[in-house]
């Protein structure tokens, strides 16, 4: 892998972690041992995949996916516990942790949930969508001005997909 080459995996379902420069972020998404909390944005030796250090904390209740688009981390999220509790865009800072809240995408009478973040060569931002309302999956391309989301296109039939990523020629992996 080239250095700057950036993939999204899950850990056992139990992380959501995104690297860059060879630094493998974390965010937890459930109790994990040797993490202090959810709530932690934590770096892993990508070797072992063993808890190295953590940054700091967010604020979110969950993090369901992460990318970077430069050498900005996003993550989509939720600050609330709430199953109707939109999922969010935000910003990470790699020095403390912590978020910014970049925008939501409220879509009426939907529940989406953001299932992967990926960002293409060019620095476009995309996000594989689950629409619990709809029972579906989609495509869409995110704004990272604001969070808004524009739905390409639909992925399937309750498919219910875990993570996106572009391969170095730019094909969009799922």
């Amino acid at each position: 892998f080239k250095m700057s080459l950036i993939f999204t995996l899950f850990l056992c379902f139990c992380a959501t972690t995104t690297v860059y420069a060879q630094t493998l972020y974390a965010f937890p998404m459930n109790r994990i041992p040797g993490f202090p909390s959810r709530a932690d944005t934590a770096i892993l030796d990508p070797a072992t995949a063993l808890l190295t250090s953590t940054v700091g904390q967010t604020s979110l209740s969950r993090i369901e996916a992460a990318t970077f688009v430069g050498s900005t981390l996003y993550v989509a999220g939720r600050a609330g516990n709430d199953h109707t509790t939109l999922d969010c865009l935000y910003k990470i800072d790699l020095e403390t942790g912590g978020e910014t809240l970049v925008g939501c995408d409220p879509v009426e009478s939907s529940q989406p949930r953001i299932r992967g973040l990926a960002a293409d060569s060019t620095g476009t931002l995309y996000a594989l969508v689950r629409d619990f309302a709809e029972d579906s999956e989609y495509l869409a391309r995110v704004d990272v001005d604001n969070g808004d989301l524009t739905s390409i296109g639909k992925v399937g039939d309750s498919c219910n997909g875990f993570g996106i990523e572009f391969g170095p020629d730019d094909t969009l992996y799922g």
